[in-house]
């Protein structure tokens, strides 16, 4: 089943931006053009975070600084110029829409990024890059769909404080997730596709980024696309529940209940 999620969720918020300013406002950014491990993308413009400035948490925008509602405001314009581009929101493809490249460095607090990455999320930016600075490749991942009405995810890969992973409620090891998550979505796929149920990631606001770009990156190894849950967005849906084993037949000599 291929992945849908990430031009439903720009679609839908997109079509309650189209009547503002806002998504018709500023210009594009510079695109930083950063691919991850199997992906290509072009990105609208880099949001670059740091622990610094007030609540040491401050972003800039194409190596501007940025406020939450400056983020806002140029995110809903990087959509509304791809609406404008594709003639139409029914005409936007997820190759069509707009990503956004956001680096930081590892240690930075996952609260700091949760902060300007929402309002990303509201103006309708559906796809991220995330990379850490100096570090590796980035690790693409798209926002859930699973708090406005999508199938529940089969999986929940939930990061806590201090980077402590758990796949739906049991601990796992960073190094054995991205070997799990093949077992999930079967080795060999010629695509990047999600399976059955999304695999969604919860990162605490205690965890890092550099902690949830390598649990990205190990899904990614894993070949497939995980959808990212904020921590300032409410989890609403839970994993699918799987089938539960039939009980055990009652021992031959045990009395009949009375009626």
């Amino acid at each position: 089943m291929k992945r849908t999620g990430a031009l439903a969720l720009a679609m839908l918020i997109a079509a309650c931006n189209s009547g503002s300013d806002s998504g018709r406002a500023g210009r594009p950014g510079n695109g930083a053009g950063l691919a991850a491990e199997g992906d290509a993308h072009d990105t609208a413009a880099t949001l670059a975070l740091a622990a610094s400035g007030p609540g040491n948490c401050s972003a800039r925008w194409d190596g501007q600084p940025a406020t939450t509602q400056q983020v806002l405001d140029r995110s809903a314009a990087a959509v509304g110029q791809a609406i404008d581009r594709a003639g139409g929101i029914a005409n936007l493809t997820e190759e069509t829409l707009p990503a956004l490249a956001v680096t930081a460095p590892a240690d930075l607090a996952f609260a700091c990024a949760d902060s300007f990455l929402a309002p990303v999320r509201r103006a309708g930016v559906a796809t991220l890059l995330l990379s850490v600075e100096g570090g590796p490749e980035a690790a693409l991942a798209d926002f859930t769909l699973s708090d406005i009405g999508a199938p529940p995810p089969s999986v929940v890969l939930a990061i806590g404080a201090g980077g402590r992973l758990t796949w739906n409620g049991e601990a796992v090891a960073l190094g054995a997730l991205a070997e799990r998550v093949r077992q999930l979505s079967g080795a060999g796929a010629a695509e990047m596709e999600a399976p059955a149920g999304e695999l969604e990631i919860r990162p605490a606001r205690e965890a890092t980024f550099g902690q949830v770009h390598a649990a990205l990156r190990a899904v990614r190894e894993g070949r497939i696309r995980a959808a990212l849950l904020l921590p300032s967005v409410p989890p609403n849906r839970l994993p699918a529940p799987t089938a539960a084993p039939p009980p055990p037949p009652a021992p031959a000599n045990q009395a009949a209940p009375r009626p």
